[in-house]
């Protein structure tokens, strides 16, 4: 398609996109004046009685490019005032950096490694209890509007739910932001006899980077190189067969933070809408991610084969009003540990058998015991790739990264070196080994996995599309634990010189910068 073509589409998308957002709004008014009429139910603005939850998940959202992580960017105004009234978590990083076993984690409180859908065609064992479940349980009326053909039937991603809409994600989709908040804020138009629980899923931030045409240019006007942000070029980087230097990754950024800014614009209009129509008192309101994104940080693009920070550090921000507004929270958390502190939050009963913890004590805003130092655990890659398989923990200032085909170990002072560019010696090193034999005993705590189901064709090229390749055979030694952690003399003394040729030595080493057509 040629740039006239393409800036048309665009054009037209963003007409579309503001004709959804005026039929929306007169529908949700048109809702809330119905519910006023029909006694005794409660208007939008008058709706006092009946909890609300929200969970809000923007897929591949990468903390530091949001206002309130620190990009000095207009990228995400709503999110920095929405986190002025929240708890806002400095350090929160997420279980996995792709987005099947992420959002698993995010709605049963477990690592992957004890939930194990961690591979396409994993399927949710049915005896582990979701959020949904215990929300549902518990009276809530519960709700999911996604973005991702992984929140499907077949993976139970989504069991626990009363209402569900699914919207299969393209790279070259941009506007299931602004479908999502719509949806929503119809729901939040009805009456409300129960409590309501609603999870909403946005795939927009994803590559491709396509922000609608009211934002495209907002930081990107300078640049005449041949980047555009699209998955197919994205993953001939990875492949070698294009080279990026620091002015195609630094455009590359650009594109992506152009499509937050659009992003945020339309979470704007949903968190207008809760201000004006559910008293505070009565709203939960989380936001957070399932993984980050690369731009050539440490020589790779994308995500999902990379546990640096830019790849697993995530947003997370609370809304409630037994939180102080303002209040940071610097302990390190996991997204393991949304589920069980939502429950607390509302005054429910803990998951069973949760790997996270109930992060409340810390959002009083008062002196609080620090829950200690603990281990927090991110394991697998996007599973696909035949020669990626990476395990790393995070405990307190340390982080260690271990490759399960190399068994080569990484260990950085986060508090020293906060974007993990220089390793630490690890031979001899006492905090090394000890960091090594957690994560070990975490790996080797695995769940049997389920057998996964085949994937059809259109699932297989649909994964294809979005950056993944095909499926890596089964471990040789055929057995569940050794998939998740194979034995020494399984390793492959080779497998990291192919990792380093495939993605790049050391962050920062670009190809020399090259005149541009």
């Amino acid at each position: 398609m040629g740039q006239t073509g393409l800036s048309n589409r665009l054009v037209e998308g963003t007409r579309s996109q503001r004709l959804r957002s005026l039929l929306a709004a007169s529908a949700y008014l048109a809702a809330a004046l119905l519910a006023g009429c029909d006694s005794p139910g409660p208007t939008a603005a008058t709706r006092p009685s009946a909890p609300l939850f929200l969970l809000v998940s923007v897929d591949t959202l990468r903390a530091d490019r949001l206002g309130l992580y620190g990009n000095p960017r207009e990228t995400s105004k709503h999110l920095d005032a929405f986190a002025a009234e929240s708890a806002v978590f400095d350090a929160a990083w997420t279980t996995a950096p792709w987005t099947l076993p992420a959002h698993a984690s995010l709605l049963t409180g477990l690592y992957p490694v004890h939930h194990r859908v961690d591979t396409p065609g994993a399927r949710l064992p049915e005896n582990l209890p979701t959020l949904a479940d215990s929300l549902r349980e518990a009276g809530f009326d519960t709700r999911a509007s996604v973005n991702s053909h992984f929140f499907n039937e077949k993976s139970g991603l989504l069991r626990g739910f009363d209402r569900t809409h699914v919207e299969t994600e393209s790279t070259r989709q941009f506007g299931a932001t602004a479908r999502g908040v719509d949806r929503v804020l119809l729901w939040l138009a009805e009456p409300r006899k129960r409590p309501l629980f609603v999870f909403l899923h946005t795939f927009d931030a994803h590559a491709d980077y396509l922000a609608p045409a009211m934002d495209r240019g907002t930081f990107s006007q300078d640049y005449a190189g041949p980047m555009d942000g699209v998955t197919g070029q994205l993953l001939a980087v990875r492949s070698g067969e294009e080279s990026l230097d620091a002015g195609d990754a630094a455009h590359l950024r650009d594109l992506y933070d152009e499509s937050l800014r659009s992003i945020d614009t339309e979470l704007g209009r949903l968190l207008a809408a809760l201000r004006e129509g559910d008293p505070p008192g009565n709203t939960l309101v989380v936001i957070t991610s399932d993984h980050g994104e690369e731009f050539f940080d440490h020589g790779d693009v994308l995500h999902g084969r990379n546990h640096r920070p830019e790849a697993v550090r995530v947003p997370l921000v609370m809304r409630h009003a037994s939180i102080p507004a303002g209040l940071r929270i610097r302990e390190p958390v996991s997204l393991v540990d949304v589920a069980p502190t939502a429950l607390a939050l509302l005054g429910l009963p803990a998951l069973p058998g949760s790997d996270g913890r109930d992060l409340s004590p810390l959002l009083s805003g008062e002196d609080h015991e620090p829950l200690g130092e603990r281990p927090l655990f991110v394991a697998g890659d996007h599973g696909l790739q035949p020669a990626n398989r990476l395990a790393s923990v995070r405990r307190g200032r340390f982080a260690l990264h271990l490759d399960l085909d190399s068994f080569e170990v990484e260990l950085y002072d986060l508090e020293q070196d906060p974007e993990e560019r220089a390793a630490l010696p690890v031979e001899g090193s006492a905090l090394a080994a000890d960091l090594g034999r957690e994560l070990r005993a975490h790996l080797a705590s695995a769940r049997a996995a389920a057998p996964a189901r085949e994937l059809a064709p259109h699932e297989q090229a649909l994964l294809e599309s979005l950056g993944y390749s095909a499926p890596r055979a089964a471990h040789p030694s055929g057995s569940e634990e050794h998939q998740v952690l194979p034995d020494e003399d399984q390793k492959d003394p080779e497998r990291n010189e192919d990792r380093k040729a495939r993605s790049g030595t050391e962050a920062g080493q670009f190809e020399p910068h090259r005149q541009h057509p």
